[in-house]
């Protein structure tokens, strides 16, 4: 009788499980580690990345209103919780925003790259118009080198370079980002620093491994202006994932490879046909194991806004139709996990009936069957929560949001989520 019941039990928890797969509710949150952020409150533009060690290293930023300074720091997720945060760089005139963020990542060899925003020089603070600066340390981050700074050429109120992501090599380093074509530096933008519509190109900086520029490359002529990009490491080479901008305004997310030393051309990793006359700071994200390629992105195609999941099993050449990951009140910015079965664990906002956001994640098999979703916690909303971040620790799951005003971070078991 007993074991009747506890079939019983688990039947109902299968078709339970079943029902909040298709209808979006999330399913009863798993055990939780939750780790204390090692930042100060009212810390934000918070970036989290992953070395080739597979440690994670979280950056923010801590400014202060009256002296204008702000302070990039940075710790490592290591031994089950954040190491004492280190400073890595302090300075005024930087440019700060919540989408464009600086960050902080582990090279091979104890090395480290960051790279954070400068206001150019002789331009108002409140301008548009702003470059990236990328420093190298060889031992750890104790001393600091800078080895590029791109974007210091632009003034016009519009004009900026930013958006940077970097990706680890065996022998040194990439660094993806967003700049005006080389012709808008001697032709100043008419557009006002709200409407982000100049034109914007993609390009890809390699260093080699004491942090020397090698070459900086442009892979596409014009994409959307202000979303966040997305790198890896297929089985082929690196691949770097965007949103696009085509003809009629429209905003889908392309992917380019680097194969046989050579980039190819851009091609669209699904054609949502999204045409949104502007940009929605809202891109894409990659993994890759392999020759298995993930991505995951926010679209408002049709008025549904969805965050959307597609695999590649030929290193990003080709993707399968993609799976709708979010319920019906999407807010996007997703993260993106690819785990040890082929599958993928994908988190991203969803807005509440009346309430704050909430911050969910849930698990996508090999096949493309999402599991259940799993509600994490409420989030802040806005522009003042910035972009929930996903990581990988072990056999967990790392996840940095921001409530109020403080960063906070957890560990999911990958075990504890419906598959």
């Amino acid at each position: 009788m007993i074991a009747s019941v506890s079939r019983h039990g688990t039947m109902i928890a299968i078709v339970l499980a079943a029902l909040a797969a298709c209808t979006g509710e999330t399913a009863p949150p798993p055990p939780m580690a939750t780790i204390a952020v090692p930042a100060a409150a009212g810390s934000g533009m918070y970036t989290l990345t992953q070395a080739p060690d597979a440690e994670s290293t979280l950056s923010w930023v801590q400014s202060d209103s009256v002296s204008k300074t702000s302070v990039l720091r940075a710790s490592t997720f290591r031994d089950g919780g954040w190491t004492a945060p280190r400073t890595i760089s302090t300075g005024t005139g930087w440019f700060l925003n919540w989408a464009d963020r600086p960050s902080v990542t582990g090279l091979p060899g104890g090395a480290t790259a960051a790279h954070w925003l400068e206001t150019n020089p002789g331009t108002a603070p409140s301008a548009y118009t702003y470059g990236i600066k990328v420093a190298y340390s060889a031992d750890g981050g104790a001393n600091w080198k800078r080895v590029h700074h791109a974007g210091r050429g632009f003034r016009g109120k519009n004009q900026y370079t930013g958006f940077l992501s970097f990706l680890p090599g065996r022998d040194g380093f990439l660094a993806a980002y967003l700049t005006p074509p080389a012709e808008a530096a001697a032709a100043p933008s008419a557009h006002s620093a709200e409407d982000h519509e100049h034109r914007m190109t993609l390009r890809v900086a390699e260093f080699g491994p004491g942090g020397q520029l090698r070459s900086d490359v442009q892979l596409d002529s014009s994409t959307c202006t202000c979303c966040p990009l997305g790198m890896a490491q297929a089985e082929a080479g690196p691949v770097v994932v965007y949103r696009d901008r085509w003809p009629g305004e429209v905003r889908d997310v392309s992917i380019i490879r680097r194969v046989n030393g050579r980039w190819t051309e851009p091609r669209p990793v699904h054609r949502d046909g999204w045409v949104f006359p502007g940009c929605p700071t809202n891109g894409p994200v990659v993994a890759a194991k392999g020759r298995r390629v993930a991505v995951a992105w926010f679209t408002g195609v049709d008025d549904r806004p969805e965050v959307r999941l597609a695999f590649s099993a030929d290193g990003g050449e080709t993707f399968g139709a993609p799976v709708r990951i979010s319920a019906t009140r999407a807010v996007g910015y997703a993260g993106l996990v690819m785990l040890e079965d082929g599958g993928a664990a994908v988190s991203w906002m969803e807005a509440g009936a009346g309430s704050a956001p909430a911050l969910r994640i849930r698990r996508v098999s090999p096949d493309g069957k999402p599991g259940s979703p799993v509600q994490v916690a409420a989030v802040a909303g806005g522009r003042s929560g910035g972009m929930p971040q996903l990581g990988r620790s072990g056999d967990g799951l790392l996840l940095v949001w921001k409530s109020g005003q403080e960063l906070r971070s957890a560990i999911v078991p990958v075990a504890r989520l419906g598959s």
